[in-house]
């Protein structure tokens, strides 16, 4: 990894790879939590309008430049950053670097794009309370992280209803700066110039967040479905800390797979659910742990017993359990080492959320994590749950 900084304050960050393939990742530090009350979504509406158009390309023509030669374009919000990324043929990696600069320093804010965009983005919040299984992850971040940081990044309808074109372009001025811009670069990259993201104006803005904790509690809701969703998981801590890298391995344990033992238990022996998912995702600021688990009314209770007791028995890590979850780990990141897109994705959280030096001694670091730790951390943090019930009306 190789890290050099433009004159306006942006870092570029190169990452050889033997892909054949390039991707060029342009992180901000700004997501939604550094939103007002009256800019509820705006960060997330920012990252739409991006994609409508610059001052000297169409929103056909952005995509036309990628997928033309065969690549593909992205971009995501939470509520701690926002990011683009462009992956192209390694060959035409310029392109890249310059429709992503294009779109990060000189969007066009149409006011077209912006009226449409408004419609496709209320939709979308339509679209998370009538799914469930979307519907659970935003009643879930808002009771374990209560305040900005577990709020909704897409905004409420009323917030969206009430966004404006002008309001929409200041808060766009005021977080777009260079030194709040990462770009990370990542694949077998011919000499690039990247120099065209000195177009954006120095300066920086700052998040802070107060941290409350999470109370125990369920919350409980019925819906028009035919099976049930349930969620349970717990506040854990941010990626700096070194427990993080222990409930890794806690995750390579019950959440990996088919082999997983929540999967395990939930699905291949007891049938109580297709569906079921489990996730760690230790941010900049915090983390979180949960399981998720589509079934029927009738085995609520079976499936938080025994997620609760696959939990409780994580404390007694076996050797060989211990080797294998740290070895699902390993071997997970080896496999992504082949896509240029996860590599860069990688890169651009760790720097994000930590720092170079624990990106760099991370692997070491996992194969450090005793049982001994594990029982600690599991003892520390996985107690007084936030459990979420959509049930079934019928």
């Amino acid at each position: 990894m190789r890290i050099e900084k433009l004159k306006n304050g942006v870092h570029i960050v190169w990452v050889k790879t033997a892909s054949p393939t390039v991707t060029v990742q342009v992180n901000i530090s700004m997501g939604g939590g550094v939103e007002n009350a009256n800019e509820a979504g705006y960060a997330h509406f920012l990252e739409h309008m991006l994609f409508e158009g610059t001052k000297t390309r169409s929103n056909f023509a952005l995509a036309n430049e990628v997928e033309s030669v065969g690549g593909e374009m992205n971009g995501s919000t939470n509520n701690e950053r926002t990011r683009y990324y462009i992956k192209m043929p390694a060959s035409s990696a310029q392109g890249a670097v310059n429709v992503l600069a294009d779109m990060v320093c000189n969007p066009r804010f149409d006011k077209t794009m912006f009226t449409k965009e408004k419609q496709v983005i209320l939709s979308e919040i339509d679209m998370y309370h009538d799914d469930p299984k979307l519907y659970q992850w935003l009643l879930f971040e808002e009771a374990v992280f209560p305040g900005k940081l577990g709020k909704s990044t897409l905004g409420s309808r009323k917030s969206i209803a009430n966004a404006s074109l002008p309001r929409l372009k200041a808060f766009y001025n005021k977080h777009y700066k260079a030194g709040n811009i990462t770009v990370v670069i990542a694949g077998a990259y011919p000499k690039l110039n990247t120099s065209v993201f000195n177009q954006l104006p120095k300066g920086n803005t700052k998040q802070t967040y107060v941290l409350t904790p999470p109370k125990r509690k369920t919350i409980q809701k019925k819906m028009k479905n035919t099976q049930s969703y349930t969620m349970l998981g717990f506040r854990t801590p941010s990626r700096k800390d070194r427990e993080s890298i222990v409930l890794d391995v806690v995750y390579g344990h019950l959440g990996r797979g088919a082999s997983g033992k929540l999967f395990d238990e939930l699905r291949n022996k007891r049938g109580v659910g297709y569906a079921v998912h489990t996730i760690h995702e230790p941010g900049k600021y915090a983390g979180m742990f949960a399981v998720a688990v589509s079934t029927k009314k009738k085995h609520l209770s079976m499936v938080k017993k025994i997620i609760t007791e696959q939990i409780n028995k994580t404390k007694t890590l076996s050797p060989k359990e211990l080797r294998e979850a740290k070895q699902y780990v390993l071997g997970s990141l080896t496999m992504q080492k082949e896509d240029s897109k996860n590599v860069a994705e990688r890169v651009s959280y760790w720097l994000f959320a930590a720092s170079s030096a624990s990106y760099n001694k991370y692997l070491a670091d996992l194969r450090r994590v005793t049982a001994k730790e594990v029982a600690t951390v599991i003892g520390k943090y996985c107690v007084n749950p936030v459990h979420i019930i959509l049930q079934e009306s019928s």
